[in-house]
Order: structure tokens, then sequence, then C-alpha cells
């Protein structure tokens, strides 16, 4: 009986192991895409906007939102830079959160929760005065 309940515990502890495993993101088949992002803000405070992701040689159309531009920001804004980590076009999916670590100057680091990282910049060289805390993108 001891035999059997170690046996059951090994089965399933190499079974959640290997879950795990497979649901881990492969690195060494990660792409890097180009993007460009513009937003418009069309209300007091939030902003929205629409995009181009490259990827692999092919273009995909962006819906971008849940920008805050505040109210004495620009009413719009050209972002362009680099999406890392992708697998798939549809990794773009997802809520952008700002990312703590340095990047180049001028440039925003966000990243979603499928890993993908967007480097951006201003497309003057300038950095933007908008918050991309939150930024929205999926595929149109």
């Amino acid at each position: 009986m001891a035999v059997l309940k170690r046996a059951m515990k090994l089965w399933v502890t190499t079974l959640a192991f290997a879950t795990m495993l497979a649901w881990m993101p492969v690195e060494a088949s990660a792409e890097t895409g180009s993007i460009r992002i513009t937003i418009t803000r069309a209300q007091f405070v939030v902003g929205g906007g629409s995009g181009t992701l490259r990827l692999l040689g092919e273009r995909y159309p962006l819906r971008v939102g849940g920008v805050s531009a505040g109210p004495f920001g620009a009413t719009r804004v050209d972002l362009v830079g680099r999406a890392y980590n992708m697998r798939t076009a549809a990794n773009i999916h997802g809520i952008y959160s700002t990312v703590a670590e340095s990047g180049r100057p001028g440039t925003f680091r966000l990243r979603n929760w499928q890993g993908v990282v967007l480097e951006l910049r201003g497309r003057e060289g300038v950095k933007p005065s908008v918050d991309l805390n939150g930024l929205q993108i999926s595929l149109r």
C-alpha cells in the first residue's frame, strides 16, 4: 500500500512538472517585430488609436486603447519601436504594464502577460508625455 502511494505521488509530480514545462514560453523560437502606434486623445483624458505590427514579413493592423494622455498632453502621439519575444502575431494581444528595467534613453519599455516586450519611442526621438501603463493592444 505504501509503495502504491509513493508511485501515485511520483506520477502526479511528474505530470505536474511536464504540464508546467509545456506551458513555459520558448525563448529560442521567439521573433522580433517592428511596431508603429498612433494614439489620439478622443476625450478629455483617455486616448486610443491604431497601429501596425510587422512580423516575419507580414503586416498586421492593430487596435490600441487604455492610454492616459492627460488633459494637457498632445492630441496625437506617434510611437515606433520593436516587439520582442513574439512567437505569433496573436502574442501582441493584451494589457501592457511598464517595465522597471532601463532600456535605451527616451524609450518606453512595456510587457504583457505573455512575455512580449515593447520598446517604443516617439517618432521625432522625443519621449512623449503619455502614461502607457495599461496600454491595450489587439489585432483588428
